[in-house]
């Protein structure tokens, strides 16, 4: 999806990853310090409107974050019944709703829709590679970079051999059902893939102690940070910091 997105010519794609990155955790240290509501609208209007300049598809967006309210639901629901500080507002069925419970709610919603738009425009439209060079110019050690990076690799590789399972077992006529041979056979399967795994790995190790690998992977792309990405970033942090600051300063 990243890759796809990255063809579309946008200002947002173009962004040097580590200022996407740095802007990222600007909007973070905002969406978690802050608990006003119009600053915290502020934050989240801001990155609506990056996903607009960007062109990200919104109900590929919207099906994202619509997962991560589903998480939050039982907190949306129940906090305005629990959480008693305030006046009350009104009465649900024989319950009462105060105004400190819909306050938190309200809150809630607009740091998970802030922090899920951040990570959806990072994964958008910033490769997993680019992203983790990006941090590791930022001073995330290289060795766990490259071991992040291997681990995506394999991820990927152990569900396209998953899948190869799946139609090999169904070409045999195999249907899984609640008797001893169907969970014998799943346990051998599941072995025959973490074999699969293993011997891949050792292939890997092998290829990479022959390449001369010293715990870092090289680049054949080398960054740069050009006017519009510090203009991106600097724009960004200015704006999180003036938030936070008309946050602290309403307290």
């Amino acid at each position: 999806m990243a890759n796809a997105l990255q063809k579309i010519p946008s200002a947002g794609a173009s962004f040097e990853p580590r200022a996407k990155l740095l802007a990222t955790l600007s909007a973070f240290i905002l969406l978690i310090a802050s608990q006003s509501i119009p600053i915290l609208a502020g934050a989240v209007g801001y990155i609506l409107v990056i996903c607009f300049l960007v062109r990200m598809p919104w109900i590929w967006t919207l099906n994202r974050v619509l997962l991560v309210w589903l998480a939050a639901l039982p907190f949306l629901l129940f906090a305005p019944f629990w959480i008693t500080e305030g006046r009350k507002l009104a009465e649900v069925w024989g319950l009462a709703v105060y105004e400190g419970g819909m306050k938190f709610s309200l809150v809630l919603v607009l740091r998970t829709t802030g922090i899920s738009l951040w990570a959806l425009f990072i994964l958008a439209t910033t490769s997993w590679t680019q992203g983790i060079q990006a941090a590791q110019k930022l001073g995330m050690p290289r060795k766990l970079g490259a071991i992040l990076l291997l681990t995506h690799r394999y991820i990927f590789l152990m569900n396209a051999e998953l899948d190869r399972i799946k139609v090999a077992v169904r070409i045999r006529g195999f249907r899984n059902r609640m008797n001893l041979h169907s969970q014998k056979t799943i346990g051998h399967l599941l072995g025959f893939l973490f074999q699969q795994g293993f011997q891949r790995s050792e292939t890997l190790h092998q290829a990479l102690m022959v390449r001369g690998f010293n715990g870092q992977l090289p680049s054949l792309r080398t960054p740069v940070m050009k006017t519009k990405d510090w203009v991106f970033l600097t724009f960004s942090i200015l704006l999180h910091s003036a938030l936070l600051a008309g946050d602290w300063m309403g307290r």
